[in-house]
């Protein structure tokens, strides 16, 4: 049995929130085999991933550095490009051997000290295992330590080889052992970046998995047409629309509203083999389409989805989507 007792202080810097309008471009002949709609969606990846490392560049802390190095750096600024926020739909032009893109991306606060190394500072981690030989109490007190703090910011880690990697910095300060109680006491702290550990894909997820969930499941854009006979869900002025929905890799989505101009991200809440639950966060048009829509697709075949769109409190109403050609 495992007592683990956690204070955590936050060093807090105030900053303004930080905008960028930033462009990428790609060679046709770069990439041969690959479709406009691939095209379009590296280009915004590179857009994106440049725009990140200007916002947040420079405020990766020295500490970062130190503790880390370059390595961590630039995963956290890959990991965080895929939920950078824009302020309008990106802008795509294309000559015969080149597409590019220019964005307006955003930071706020929020975002920014996200970046920022947050500590855990445990008093008192408390450990009794009497499973466990006592040769081998220390390290298993230890492990056990760094698990139960970083499982307190990240439930979904399972076990410590996860937690390991997620820890920017493990200080022990103090360690004792309880002959009377059996029990092995330790005092320290635990350095993470929130950032990194929101954005965390478990390490046990293979290329292969990846891969069979983006081709044999929702990978892909689907189109489909909504109404709205409750006029609840949709937009401010109008109930129906044309929607396409873009998943371009792992854990990366987006909506589009035609009809109502509107549109945004789709954040994976959870998944399985054939359904995928999903949370819109709208990025333009937000004062013609209703915020803060959930959305479930469930497979019905290889080309097409069940949609069901839901809204807390609101009456949640179905309809289809189909692959695009």
């Amino acid at each position: 049995m495992k007592y683990i007792y956690i204070i955590v202080y936050l060093s807090i810097t105030l900053f303004a929130d930080v905008s960028i309008e930033e462009k990428a471009t790609i060679l046709k002949e770069s990439y041969p085999d690959k479709t406009t709609i691939q095209l379009k969606e590296m280009v915004l990846k590179k857009a994106k991933l440049s725009a990140t490392k200007k916002i947040f560049g420079e405020f990766l802390s020295a500490e970062t550095v130190v503790e880390n190095g370059q390595v961590l750096q630039d995963r956290v600024r890959q990991r965080y490009a895929g939920v950078i926020h824009l302020v309008d739909k990106p802008k795509f032009t294309q000559t015969s051997n080149s597409i590019s893109v220019v964005i307006k991306a955003y930071a706020t606060d929020k975002d920014i000290q996200d970046v920022q190394p947050h500590k855990i500072v445990v008093d008192d981690f408390v450990y009794l295992n009497p499973s466990v030989r006592l040769k081998e109490l220390k390290e298993s007190a230890q492990n056990a330590f760094i698990f139960e703090s970083i499982k307190q910011k990240k439930p979904s880690v399972t076990n410590v080889d996860e937690a390991k990697y997620l820890a920017l910095s493990v200080d022990i300060q103090q360690e004792s052992f309880d002959l009377s109680t059996l029990t092995y006491h330790i005092k320290g702290a635990i350095t993470y970046i929130p950032a990194f550990l929101n954005s965390y894909i478990p390490q046990n997820t293979t290329d292969s998995t990846k891969k069979h969930y983006e081709s044999e499941n929702f990978y892909g854009e689907w189109k489909g047409f909504l109404r709205d006979w409750n006029d609840t869900l949709l937009g401010t002025n109008k109930n129906a629309s044309d929607i396409t929905i873009t998943i371009t890799s792992f854990s990366e989505a987006t909506i589009d509203y035609a009809s109502l101009d509107c549109g945004g991200e789709l954040l994976v809440v959870e998944k399985t083999k054939k359904t995928l639950l999903l949370k819109e966060v709208l990025i333009y048009g937000k004062d013609r389409c209703k915020a803060n829509k959930s959305i479930f697709l469930k497979r019905l075949t290889p080309r097409s989805l069940e949609i069901i769109l839901n809204n807390e409190g609101k009456k949640p109403f179905h309809s289809k989507v189909y692959l695009s050609e």
